[in-house]
């Protein structure tokens, strides 16, 4: 077996361990949730308070534009430009899909198994009609531009590009899971399951071997 076919079927551990760990906790969450709910009322009653100062009609609507970037229709839009601009990589097209399927569909599992109620709607919004726990736009988030920001900075070629590279999208993923809260669409320990999810898959499909992403090549 050659070096280079041995480098491309060892096991990443970084990302081994990032998967093992966020599954742990996000799976820990998952049970709290389903039959402990109280514990993680108590979580979210330390944090609410301090959210509802933002909660006014002029913040929320700039809150709005922000969560836009992690809905389904946004990220969905986003990941079709990020797939023409990685277009020569089947590998990275192949792991994009696979992410935002396996994001989307574990979220639809797991609201269905905790079945967990929403907050009550802000007065300027419309409620919505899936369940709280976890929030999927906090898992889309951390999952595609998590993979945005791997993908970016395996490219860029300097320490500010990488750093940029980081920092960009990971503004992005924190203002979309805090905009949840302020809009009061999902609880705090909502959007840290969501969170934990889509860094799950992102470990994921970075775990993929070139034979499985390059299938046919």
């Amino acid at each position: 077996m050659s070096k280079a076919h041995l480098k491309h079927t060892r096991p990443n551990h970084f990302w081994l361990v990032c998967a093992f760990l966020s599954g742990v906790a996000f799976a820990a969450m998952l049970l709290l949730a389903r039959f402990s709910p109280d514990t993680l009322d108590d979580l979210d009653a330390l944090v609410t308070p301090h959210i509802a100062w933002l909660q006014s009609f002029a913040s929320v609507q700039v809150f709005i534009g922000i969560t836009t970037l992690g809905s389904v229709l946004g990220v969905a839009l986003i990941a079709l430009g990020a797939a023409y601009f990685l277009r020569r990589s089947r590998s990275s097209i192949v792991r994009l899909v696979v992410l935002l399927a396996g994001a989307g569909l574990s979220v639809e599992a797991a609201k269905s198994f905790v079945e967990r109620i929403r907050p009550e709607v802000l007065t300027w919004l419309v409620p919505e009609s899936s369940f709280s726990f976890p929030s999927g736009h906090s898992t889309l988030s951390m999952a595609f531009y998590g993979f945005v920001a791997v993908s970016l900075y395996r490219r860029a070629n300097s320490a500010v590009t990488k750093t940029a590279a980081i920092i960009l999208p990971g503004l992005i993923v924190l203002l979309v899971g805090f905009s949840r809260m302020v809009l009061n669409y999902h609880y705090f320990t909502d959007v840290i399951a969501g969170f934990l999810l889509g860094f799950f898959w992102l470990s994921v499909v970075f775990l993929l071997p070139r034979s499985v992403t390059e299938f046919g090549k």
